[in-house]
Parts: structure tokens; sequence; C-alpha cells
């Protein structure tokens, strides 16, 4: 689930034929996100608009209201998305802030605008609309802008829970990983139970790599395959090891997909797996 503070310069393009009102529309007709609004700007678009694209509000507040997409507006009395930001606590949903937008761009790493064509943001407009994103190496023209989208994407979260990183192999030498290292206490590492000294099994050897509260869970082959790191409701998904996703080799492939039925059901593997002690 995605929990979205809608901003008031985005009032105007509700309902207009420009590319930001179908980007705008596509985002509050996904099913997949919750918005917040504040009562400031239910009483702002009140105040400031009239005649059809007032109507058009009034219709898609009382749809969102009907299907339980609306965040208690109660709990917001103002017009600064940002202290609403700063006001949520832990959630495993990601909250992001939709604004129209800004000059010059106050690039909080939790922001969305409709009218920015920059690279992290074209993303994050995928992922409000669909909830998804694929991108390839292609997409990148340098590891920093590799580094600057999942930065965008770890720092944004809320989630108090352990993060959960699944590999076979400990192939750890590279920004992302260590940008969760940095972010989150509580983490769970994933892999196969190897019949050698492979170090992944090396419980004190990966605590040395991934924080002092590291569990470690092993499965078979069949159990464990993939390269995957859960972040709350987030997946990142690879079919290449973390250490080579980089702008200059074009082997591999990722996904960001931000869906609790997803990473409720992936969890569940875990009570087919053995803590590793």
């Amino acid at each position: 689930m995605l929990e979205i503070i809608l901003d008031k310069t985005v009032i105007d393009d509700f309902g207009s034929f420009s590319m930001q009102g179908r980007i705008l529309e596509k985002i509050l007709l996904n099913d997949n996100n919750l918005f917040i609004i504040s009562k400031k700007l239910l009483i702002y678009i009140e105040e400031k608009l009239s005649g059809a694209i007032l109507e058009r509000w009034e219709n898609l507040f009382l749809y969102l209201h009907d299907n339980n997409k609306l965040k208690s507006i109660q709990n917001y009395d103002t017009l600064n998305v940002d202290e609403i930001y700063a006001s949520i606590g832990n959630t495993d949903n990601y909250v992001f802030v939709l604004k129209n937008i800004s000059s010059p761009i106050n690039d909080n790493e939790y922001t969305c605008y409709l009218k920015d064509s920059s690279l992290n943001n074209n993303f994050l407009i995928k992922i409000l609309q669909t909830n998804q994103v694929t991108f390839r190496s292609s997409d990148f023209n340098s590891n920093a802008q590799i580094d600057n989208f999942f930065t965008k994407m770890i720092t944004c979260s809320k989630t108090n829970k352990e993060v959960i990183i699944i590999a076979r192999y400990n192939n750890f030498s590279c920004t992302l990983i260590e940008k969760v290292k940095a972010k989150f206490i509580k983490k769970e590492y994933w892999t196969t139970l190897k019949n050698n000294n492979c170090s992944t099994n090396n419980v004190a050897l990966m605590k040395m790599k991934l924080g002092s509260t590291l569990k470690v869970f092993t499965g078979t082959n069949k159990d464990i395959h993939e390269r995957k790191i859960i972040i709350g409701n987030m997946l990142l998904e690879f079919d290449d090891d973390f250490d080579k996703i980089k702008s200059s080799l074009h082997t591999w492939t990722g996904s960001c997909i931000i869906n609790e039925d997803v990473v409720t059901k992936l969890i569940k593997k875990r009570k087919n797996l053995n803590p590793l002690n």
C-alpha cells in the first residue's frame, strides 16, 4: 500500500487534458493507493475552485471515502505537506508527497512531482500509478544514478520491521547493501545451507558484514534462488547478484514493487527455513 499526501499545487491538474492531468488521474484511481488529505486542503479546494472542477474533486472524495482510500482527515490540520509527512510514525506502507512542481525544486527523497522529467521522478511516477517499476542497466548513465534511485527508495521507508535480504551468496560489496545496512538496525539474511565452509553460513562473519543483530535463515536450493530485498511492503528484485548492479554491466534487470499482498506471501516462505545459530 502506498500512502500519498496531496499538496495544494496539484489541485488544478485533476480533470485537465494535460499530461499532468492524466498522470494525476491514474494515481488517484489506483486502488492500491491510500490518500492523506488535510482539513485545510478541503477548505482550500472549496474556496479556490468552482463549477465543474470543484464537482470533480467532490465526486473523487466521495469515491475515495466509499472505498476506504482516505486516511483520517481529522488528524491533519495544515497545508504544509512536509509537516504532515513528519507527523506520520512507523508504518510498513511507503509514504510520498505529491506536488505539481516547485521552483527551485526542493528535492526531498519522499516528494514526487507531476512536472519533472528526471529519471528518479519518472520511476516514482510509475510506482505511484501502478505500484511497480522495472529498470535495466540501459536506463542509467552512471552508477551514481543507480545509487540515487536506491537511496530514494531506502530513505523513504518508515518501517521498523526486519529488512530481509535474500541471496544464495554474500556478494555484498556494493552501495545498495551498504545503504540498507546503514539505514536499518534489524535485518534477516535468507540463504542456502551449504555443505562446505561457505562464508554465507558463518553467522559471525555475516554479522560483521550486515550488523550484530542479524538473523540468518537457511533453506534448500529450491527454497532460495532469487536475489531480493524486502523493506516494509516494498520488494526489490534482481536477476543478477547485488554487486553486479552497475551501469557498465548490461546483463541485469531489476524491479521495485510496493504491494503488501506480494510481500506477505513471500515472507511466508520463512516457515520453511531454519534459523542458523
